[in-house]
């Protein structure tokens, strides 16, 4: 996996959160599939601990804000570009680099067991609700 794809960690105020935050604020809608407000997404960017971001060649593909608690890490937006927008010929499938949005979650929960923390809340659209449940 090259240092430009797959799933990345970034903390609020470390070298470029603020370069990715921007670029996920002009994507909004493509990365989040017209769900999300881009209004709502700015917001939780602004306050976020937590970015983490689904890179492919160098692109933003998805990404989730994730807030601290004393007791859990809260997501509260996760999204992620359809496996369609990587390229015509590529599926998740064939390239181990293409990570979905369970990907994300379990890099969420492997975080949240490091820092100690008891569970992983999120909030979630009603349509997506039963794939992030399971």
């Amino acid at each position: 996996m090259s240092a430009y794809s797959g799933i990345h960690l970034f903390k609020n105020g470390e070298r470029n959160f603020n370069d990715l935050a921007r670029a996920i604020r002009r994507h909004t809608d493509s990365i989040c599939r017209m769900s999300v407000s881009s209004s709502y997404v700015s917001h939780s960017l602004d306050g976020c601990d937590y970015l983490l971001v689904n890179l492919h060649n160098r692109d933003v593909k998805g990404f989730s804000t994730i807030f601290e608690h004393d007791d859990y890490l809260y997501i509260d937006v996760i999204c992620n570009s359809p496996g369609d927008t990587y390229h015509n010929m590529v599926t998740r499938t064939s390239n181990p680099n293409i990570k979905s949005g369970k990907h994300m979650i379990n890099t969420v929960i492997e975080l949240a067991k490091s820092k100690g923390k008891r569970s992983v809340r999120l909030s979630a659209l009603s349509d997506v609700i039963s794939y992030y449940h399971y």
